[in-house]
């Protein structure tokens, strides 16, 4: 892929979907317990239904953009349910990423025996000097609550992101009061 130059936005589907739309949904809950968030996201994946779920989303984000925003096929998307450093959780595989702050993937972690969920994207970067690609591990800490930026892997690779992720989980409950950084005027 070529060179981002830093002025370019992530394509509003693309970021809508990853960062709004399915993180929402994970955190959805009542009286401050998960409801059909996480815990129901997480067993829609058990149940091999989480991709059908995440298509239809996807699908329904496309047909409410502005007409002069660019759609994008759900093309590439997949999901499954695997165990992380004694969590449940769901992955999920989004279309490829073309711009910085679009996601490779997320991953929404739930913790059986608390009520403790978490949402983590793999996110493409802006590439190095010489053009090879980055990606950078991010969490969101709730709705209104920020995102925690945990830095950059080399490339958008799945087992690094899977190892990176198993190491927060094992660290435990991610920082509070974190600010949400300024994204450069994005969304």
């Amino acid at each position: 892929m070529d060179p981002l130059p830093p002025h370019v936005k992530p394509r509003a589907h693309h970021y809508m979907y990853a960062h709004v739309i399915l993180r929402d949904s994970a955190f959805l809950s009542k009286d401050g317990l998960p409801t059909y968030g996480a815990m129901g996201l997480v067993g829609l994946a058990l149940k091999g239904k989480l991709r059908a779920h995440v298509i239809d989303e996807w699908t329904q984000v496309g047909t409410q953009l502005p007409p002069d925003e660019e759609r994008i096929p759900p093309t590439g998307i997949e999901a499954e349910f695997l165990q992380l450093a004694g969590h449940d959780a769901a992955l999920v595989t989004l279309p490829p990423p073309e711009r910085a702050s679009e996601a490779h993937y997320v991953v929404i972690a739930h913790h059986g025996a608390r009520p403790e969920m978490r949402y983590f994207t793999l996110e493409r970067s802006f590439p190095t000097e010489s053009g090879e690609p980055t990606a950078v591990v991010a969490e969101w800490l709730g709705p209104d609550k920020g995102r925690v930026n945990y830095g950059a892997l080399t490339a958008p690779d799945r087992e690094a992101f899977m190892t990176r992720l198993s190491e927060l989980l094992e660290s435990g409950p991610p920082p509070q009061g974190q600010k949400k950084r300024k994204r450069f005027g994005l969304f």
